[in-house]
C-alpha cells in the first residue's frame, strides 16, 4: 500500500527528510519520499505487512516525522482525504 500524506510544516532546512512509523513492528515501511510546495510537505511511503496480504491502516496510529536543519516536526495520526 502506498501512503501519501500532506502536512503543513514550516520549512525546516534545505534537506528535509521524513520517517513514517507504523505501530506493527512487523510492517515493512519504505524510505519516505519528500516533496515540498510552499508551506506543505508531501510524504510518500510504501507499507507492506509481513504476510503480504491486504490490510487496513488505522491512520490514527501512524507517526510521521519531518526532520531538517536540526529541527523536527512530528504528526501523530492523520485524517483521511481524497
Amino acid at each position: 500500500m502506498r501512503l501519501t500524506a500532506t502536512l503543513n510544516v514550516p520549512h525546516l532546512g534545505p534537506r528535509e527528510v521524513a520517517i513514517v512509523e507504523h505501530p506493527d513492528r512487523y510492517m515493512w515501511v519504505s524510505e519516505a519520499m519528500v516533496t515540498r510546495s510552499g508551506g506543505s510537505v508531501s510524504v510518500q511511503s510504501d507499507l507492506v505487512p509481513s504476510d503480504a496480504q491486504p490490510f487496513m491502516v488505522d491512520r490514527s496510529a501512524l507517526t510521521i516525522t519531518v526532520i531538517g536543519g536540526g529541527q523536527a516536526y512530528e504528526a501523530q495520526g492523520c485524517t483521511g482525504g481524497s
